[in-house]
């Protein structure tokens, strides 16, 4: 299987900083993860208009990784998890 990116959507920064610190501490390689504050049109197309992401934080990782990745962001506050082609 090929190399995917994980992403999370979070509320806001603080929730995204803190899943970027807990995916480093489970051993993510730092340069694996990417953090982005979304502009408001992003924010309202990756969302519930309820539960709106302001950020999202992605991780290129190997399929054994998906899962783990997906469960680390979602323990963390991310709102929904997708995968997405490299």
């Amino acid at each position: 299987m090929p190399i995917r990116t994980v992403v999370g959507y979070f509320p806001d920064l603080e929730a995204a900083e803190g899943a970027r610190s807990q995916l480093i501490e489970a051993g993510v390689a730092r340069h694996r993860i990417a953090l982005r504050p979304l502009a408001l049109e992003d924010a309202m197309a990756v969302s519930d208009p309820q539960d709106v992401a302001n950020c999202e934080v992605s991780v290129v990782s190997e399929p054994r990784d998906w899962e783990r990745v997906s469960e680390l962001m979602a323990r963390n506050g991310a709102r929904r998890t997708v995968l997405l082609p490299r």
